[in-house]
């Protein structure tokens, strides 16, 4: 099992003098620890203190102003990051995943500017003299929810992006940028809903459960996952289109005969996939459909030759250039041997789960 993870980077390079039995080292790493979460925490109540007054002062108009326009800016930024984050992977080269975070970073800053300006001239219109108790108390509210909703976000990608590891050991200890960046707690859920695009959610999943961004398996590994529920998975038919276009331009490109898509395979594939992620587990072997012949033989596929590869990534793309880069998985997309693939992909928790099912 192959993962690529800055974050379980930085752990690693410092877990030497965490993990230390006792002694001096021990107790400079617990006070360093304690002094690194108050930091984060203490410049995070300064934060939600300093808009707290800001939104008493500024008053009801304009915190709405700047709410509705925050709330915009989420919805709009992360469903249109795909082409932005495009956009921005062909002009920087960056991954596919930050790719998409930095557009949608983009977007959401844009729309939060122009609310901004709208808020100002919309403060010029109203021009409320004395503003009364309920009205400061209102603004104040108003702000501490969007200040809310922007620390979630910049906490979110703090985590999921690479840092330095001095930063990345500050985010980690600090108690409210863990509770806000919890996939499963309140504000992450609301944030998520709001955002309609499942990109982050996947990463923050995998951030918590493998410290990575990705999980490319190995032959013979078992990775025990959450348990996902049913309405929460949907067969992605396009990401699979789009790993089927990635994989045969890989194969042209090394000069070989691109594969026929199989849908009788891909239908194996979603169904391994759904299982995997209703049972908690990633792995080849099932105890329930057994492994890739097996599955292959009872759907009563003639073959010469077999081969699977199972991922687990946020985007399509990330897929593909994951198993390009582990030898085995590479050696079966570019194998002469094989003349069809067939293609499982299912959306959920944390991410797509990929089966490719190759047949020669």
């Amino acid at each position: 099992m192959e993962l690529t993870s800055a974050r379980r980077q930085r752990s690693a390079g410092s877990g030497s003098s965490r993990r230390s039995p006792r002694g001096k080292g021990t107790n400079e790493c617990a006070s360093s620890s304690n002094s690194d979460r108050l930091l984060i925490d203490f410049i995070l109540g300064l934060y939600f203190a300093g808009l707290f007054v800001r939104g008493w002062l500024r008053g009801f108009a304009r915190e709405l102003m700047d709410l509705v326009g925050l709330i915009v800016g989420l919805a709009l930024a992360f469903r249109l990051s795909g082409p932005a984050g495009e956009f921005v992977r062909n002009w920087a080269g960056t991954s596919d995943e930050v790719s998409r975070l930095i557009g949608g970073l983009a977007i959401f800053l844009t729309v939060g500017i122009v609310a901004s300006i709208g808020a100002h001239f919309l403060q010029r219109v109203l021009s409320l003299p004395g503003l009364a108790l309920s009205n400061r108390l209102f603004g104040a509210l108003l702000a501490l929810t969007w200040a809310l909703f922007l620390a979630v976000l910049v906490l979110s990608l703090l985590v999921v992006l690479p840092l330095p590891p001095s930063v990345g050991d500050q985010l980690d200890n600090s108690k409210v940028a863990t509770y806000l960046t919890d996939p499963d707690a309140p504000p992450q859920q609301v944030f998520q809903s709001i955002a309609g695009d499942r990109v982050l959610e996947a990463l923050l999943n995998m951030q918590d459960l493998v410290g990575g961004k990705e999980v490319i398996l190995q032959e013979g590994e078992t990775l025990e996952l959450p348990a996902a529920a049913a309405n929460d998975l949907a067969v992605d038919d396009k990401a699979a289109t789009e790993i089927f276009d990635l994989l045969n331009r890989s194969r042209v490109e090394e000069g070989l005969d691109p594969l026929a898509w199989s849908a009788a395979l891909a239908d194996i594939g979603d169904a391994y996939a759904t299982e995997m992620y209703l049972g908690g587990f990633f792995s080849h072997d099932s105890a329930v459909t057994g492994n890739v012949v097996v599955r292959v033989k009872k759907a009563g596929i003639p073959y010469r030759v077999l081969g699977e590869n199972l991922a687990l990534a946020a985007t399509p793309k990330a897929v593909h250039d994951g198993l390009m880069a582990s030898r085995g998985h590479r050696e079966n997309i570019l194998r002469p041997e094989f003349t069809r693939v067939g293609i499982g992909v299912v959306a959920g928790p944390l991410g797509l789960m990929v089966v490719e099912v190759f047949q020669g």
